[in-house]
């Protein structure tokens, strides 16, 4: 296990090697977020049992990355509005060069080795229109729950694996099948547009709005996003917000407590493989 790990920190690590150079090239804004900062933070690298990497950028820094065309042999832009793979908003930036087994909902399925991109968004300043956003973004998150349904199977051990809401959801969709009435990519499409009404740049908060968190866990001060500054990372730098300390706290509480001994494991049971020559890299 400890080898096969390895192996995927290793390959991650080469990707967000090609996403950073990629950003200078292109004069776009990015920001390690979540596990990924915290290991840079506490552990100048990765958190020793870690098997994915996250990042932030702006949603105008990340429109453009998902524009971008001359990408690196190998490397490939993947969202979804391009795969039915994906259940939440990120950029997959992937690395065809791997192959990863990820168990999603009691499935196990091989996908490309990638690296998750988070758009960040505005949040309204005045009172009333964020009282309004929070109501239209939680109406828009439960959509897409619903909508979730349609890609999964639901003969599945996913009633095992997920939270309250998702168990309520599911036993709920078994009586009335809402959820044929979603289609996913239209749920995220909303999603977005709800999402981007409010410019990074122009307000004083900012949300990542598709947060696997409770619904305003991700909501800074914007004020915490200027002046990012380079934190060592294994053999690397990356960018991340200044006041690491905010950031963390807010996230994580008592960040630089470790987890049980039993807590310290990947989060997604992930086997890696190197692609053959002669194997197809799509």
């Amino acid at each position: 296990m400890e080898k096969n790990l390895k192996l995927m920190q290793d390959a991650m690590l080469e990707s967000a090697k090609v996403f950073a150079k990629l950003c200078e090239e292109h004069h776009l804004r990015y920001y390690m977020a979540a596990g990924t900062f915290l290991g840079a933070v506490r552990h100048h690298g990765f958190i020793p049992w870690d098997d994915d990497m996250d990042f932030y950028m702006p949603r105008k820094d990340y429109q453009k990355f998902l524009a971008i065309k001359d990408l690196p042999k190998n490397f490939y832009i993947n969202h979804y509005k391009t795969s039915n793979k994906f259940i939440n908003s990120p950029i997959k930036f992937e690395n065809t060069s791997y192959k990863i087994e990820r168990a999603i909902f009691g499935n196990t399925e091989e996908w490309n080795l990638f690296i998750d991109i988070q758009p960040l968004d505005g949040y309204p300043d005045n009172k009333l229109k964020a009282f309004i956003f929070k109501i239209r973004l939680k109406i828009a998150k439960l959509r897409i729950r619903f909508a979730r349904l349609q890609i999964h199977d639901k003969n599945n051990d996913m009633k095992k694996n997920r939270g309250a809401l998702e168990k309520i959801i599911y036993n709920f969709d078994k009586i009335i099948p809402i959820s044929k009435l979603f289609n996913f990519k239209k749920q995220m499409e909303h999603l977005d547009k709800i999402l981007m009404k409010n410019d990074f740049d122009k307000t004083q908060k900012i949300i990542f709005g598709d947060s696997s968190y409770s619904l305003l866990k991700e909501l800074y001060d914007r004020e915490l996003f200027k002046d990012p500054v380079l934190y060592d990372f294994e053999d690397t730098k990356f960018y991340g917000v200044k006041n690491y300390d905010l950031y963390l706290t807010q996230l994580y509480g008592d960040y630089q407590k470790l987890p049980p001994i039993e807590e310290q494991k990947g989060k997604h049971n992930i086997k890696i493989r190197k692609v053959k020559e002669n194997e197809s890299q799509n």
